[in-house]
């Protein structure tokens, strides 16, 4: 290498050594524990949480901690929200959740998802809100995290009473209410009544809202929050009367609002207050306190640079004064509210500024016409007649403005509908994801054709609110369609059960009719349709949809209505979505069931044959003298025999032919009662069967019973017993056997350490499931299995 190659290596070394150690250096944990300082610190100092979350971002890059780094950008992207620069906090939110995401950390993902549905709920994007709020909902069914599915509940709840889904809205805040009452957030759970008792205010639900603030001021007592929150809850009961008209009790609200506000001296608020004390008194025609209140909120909004409240201070002056009939002070403050209404873009304020500027100019018109009366008697007709002229083209002025105004409230109102449709059509189709969504995750983990035809029987019920619903299944060798699963009239509740079941004939009947076109079919009024087949009743509108496998007609989704008409287009695309999830669970397991089966065939004419071959030739070869060769061909028998028992045991655990819980217990029987008796033992075999009965999955059948094989095994091999008694219970949620022998026993804690109980013990871990050994020399050995089955 050159000499100056080498000085130009250590010169750029220095340089990285210099700029490295002129950084302060975190590790990954540190700059986590740092973020979560600064995005706390965002809701008051924005600037600075936003120059220190930057800073942990390139200490995250320098040490390459994709975790740090995510969180550092969701603390970068909520400093941005708080500084009102939204498309800086879109972006870098964005980034965050999707670095979550590949790290698959549910919990933070969750978080990132309520910040960015916060944002877009800002910027009046509801859809892209709801959107994030549906896929944290999604994560957070699965992980169950309380704190997050209250604050998801907080979230909906703003959302949806912004689009004017009052109803709904009003649900979650009462959820997120009771989420936060559970966690003991007392500070959280006021503040979100006081959202929900402005929305009861907003649709006119006053005594709900004065009843709710009433309790909250109670909690607030016993709790002793912060007093601004006590301001608050004044505020809005101040307001929750105003709006009534109850002005008396109104007043003190307010005044207890505005000391409150005053004492802690935020200029903001007490405004604001001042303000609120300010109009409920001119409603009071307590004008001397008005003006003072008014011109206090005016003087306070101007020097905090509230533009919206002087506004409204103005606006309220000019009422006090024309209240008075002071024209000349109310047309100045009228005004004034018009110079700052234009700013703020408030046609209707300023509509008031100019007519109050009317009625001034009016009335110095009639004191000049009154003076010039007075002054020459000769031009009273002269003035008669202009004042008949400025009267018509006043109301012809007046008449114009009102048609005007007819036309743009036309238009505005077309406007306001054709929004409102747009909005019912978006929030109709989050509400169809939703559902699907629901009917997705509901059919996570069904692991048979049996469990997914009886769920989607029963969401169609508790997701779309239909009557019945009935899943028939094509029997293709007999060429019926058979009631396989059922909700409503059809089944009992909770029950795995069809009441009269029928079989429908391809041919015959709705159900056969789509079953041979492949193509869905909602008949409106079942009376005039000859093809309708009445089932349990009679019902008036029927919707079918065919559930296709393998490009054919695999099943039929039926539900029936009373009522005509009932089932619309909608009802027909969800309908058609949730066949389509079915059909792909369905098709999966189809595959799967498959593929055990050909690896059983496999196995057993493969492997099998071989092995047995083996085993009958070292017989064969037995019979030879050689006392060498015996031994060798002896060892061939038992290895083989050996094999050939593990093959079928493997055989066995794997076909789904063998998958029922009879033949589970018909093989530890027999493999029980070969074992013991031929050792000259007595065998007592019992089973005890409860409850709904379901197979358990092949994997655990398997450990199952290879436990099993061994506990009988050790008990014939060591125990001297004269008899084994052996208990099986099994019901719906628990599988367990006892195994019991009166043998001489031995010491738990010494053959603890050996490979028999070793290998029951870490097979029984495996699947999750107790094991418990005890003996003793008076007792024998008792060897209890327990497990909590998860079923196919």
């Amino acid at each position: 290498m050159k000499p100056y190659s080498c000085l130009l290596i250590l010169l750029v070394a220095s340089l990285c050594f210099l700029s490295a150690s002129g950084q302060e250096q975190y590790s990954g944990t540190q700059i986590i524990s740092k973020t979560k300082v600064a995005f706390d610190l965002a809701f008051s100092d924005a600037d600075s949480a936003l120059k220190e979350s930057q800073a942990l971002v390139s200490s995250a890059k320098g040490i390459r901690d994709d975790l740090a780094l995510a969180n550092a950008l969701n603390s970068v992207g909520w400093s941005f929200f708080h500084k009102g620069d939204l498309d800086s906090a879109l972006f870098y939110l964005e980034a965050s959740k999707e670095q979550f995401a590949r790290l698959e950390k549910p919990e933070e993902f969750v978080q990132v998802s309520l910040n960015l549905a916060e944002v877009y709920s800002r910027n009046s994007n509801f859809n892209k809100a709801l959107i994030h709020l549906f896929e944290g909902e999604k994560i957070n069914q699965i992980n169950k995290n309380k704190a997050l599915e209250t604050d998801l509940y907080r979230q909906f709840a703003i959302v949806y009473r912004e689009l004017g889904y009052y109803d709904k809205a009003a649900d979650f805040f009462q959820k997120a209410m009771n989420g936060f009452k559970a966690q003991n957030d007392i500070f959280r759970f006021v503040n979100t009544g006081i959202s929900l008792s402005i929305l009861y205010r907003k649709i006119g639900e006053t005594d709900k809202s004065i009843a709710l603030l009433n309790d909250l001021k109670l909690e607030h007592e016993k709790n002793k929050l912060s007093e601004y929150q006590l301001a608050m809850i004044y505020e809005n009961l101040g307001e929750t009367y105003f709006t009534v008209e109850d002005f008396k009790n109104a007043l003190p609200q307010f005044i207890l609002a505005h000391d409150l506000f005053s004492k802690l001296d935020f200029k903001a608020d007490l405004a604001y207050e001042s303000m609120n004390v300010g109009k409920t008194y001119t409603r009071l025609n307590k004008f001397d306190e008005a003006e003072f209140y008014l011109k206090k909120a005016y003087v306070l909004s101007d020097s905090v640079g509230l533009l919206s409240y002087k506004y409204e201070s103005s606006l309220e002056m000019a009422n006090l004064f024309a209240g008075r009939k002071k024209w000349n002070q109310a047309y100045e403050y009228a005004q004034l509210a018009r110079v700052l209404g234009d700013s703020l873009k408030v046609e209707e304020e300023k509509n008031l500024s100019k007519e109050l500027a009317e009625k001034y100019e009016h009335e110095k018109s009639q004191q000049e016409i009154a003076l010039l009366k007075t002054k020459n008697e000769l031009n009273e007709s002269r003035e008669i007649r202009n004042r008949v002229w400025i009267y018509f083209l006043l109301i012809i002025t007046l008449f114009a403005l009102l048609i005007i105004w007819l036309l743009v409230n036309k238009i505005n109102l077309g406007k306001k509908l054709e929004y409102e449709k747009a909005q019912n059509r978006i929030a109709g189709e989050i509400e169809d994801e939703r559902i699907l969504n629901q009917f997705a995750v509901s059919l996570y983990g069904k692991n048979t054709v049996d469990d997914i035809l009886w769920d989607v029987a029963q969401n169609c019920i508790t997701l779309l609110g239909f009557e019945d619903c009935v899943m028939y299944v094509a029997d293709k060798e007999r060429k019926v369609l058979v009631q396989y699963a059922a909700a409503g009239p059809k089944t009992p509740q909770e029950e795995r059960r069809i009441f009269n079941p029928i079989e429908i004939p391809f041919s015959k009947g709705i159900v056969g009719y789509v079953y041979h076109s492949g193509k869905a079919e909602i008949v409106n009024d079942t009376s005039t349709d000859t093809r309708y087949i009445v089932d349990d009743e009679s019902r008036m509108s029927e919707i079918t949809v065919p559930i296709f496998v393998n490009a054919s007609v695999y099943g039929i989704i039926d539900s029936e209505n009373a009522k005509k008409n009932f089932f619309t287009e909608r009802h027909l695309r969800v309908l058609e979505r949730v066949a389509s999830i079915c059909s792909e669970r369905i098709l999966k397991l189809i595959t799967e069931e498959k593929l055990r089966q050909n690896i059983a065939r496999d196995l057993h004419d493969e492997v099998g044959s071989t092995i047995t071959s083996i085993n009958i030739l070292s017989k064969l070869v037995m019979k030879e003298n050689s006392i060498r060769q015996q031994e060798y061909l002896q060892k061939i028998n038992d290895q083989s025999g050996r094999i050939m028992e593990s093959m079928s045991d493997i055989i066995w655990a794997i076909n789904p032919n063998l998958d029922t819980i009879e033949q589970t217990l018909y093989r530890m029987k027999e493999f029980a009662i070969e074992l013991i008796e031929s050792a000259g033992m007595i065998c007592r075999f019992e089973t005890h069967l409860t409850g709904n009965i379901r197979n358990i999955q092949s994997e655990e059948r398997k450990y199952i019973f290879l436990i099993y094989k061994e506990a009988i095994h050790n008990a014939v091999k060591y125990s001297r017993a004269e008899e084994i008694h052996i208990s099986i219970t099994h019901s719906d949620r628990l599988f367990s056997f006892s195994i019991k022998d009166n043998g001489v026993g031995f010491d738990v804690e010494t053959a603890k350490y050996g490979n028999g109980i070793k290998n029951m013990r870490e097979r029984a871990n495996t699947i999750k499931a107790q094991l418990e050994v005890t003996s003793g020399s008076q007792t024998g050995t008792l060897i209890h299995f327990r497990k909590t089955a998860s079923h196919d």
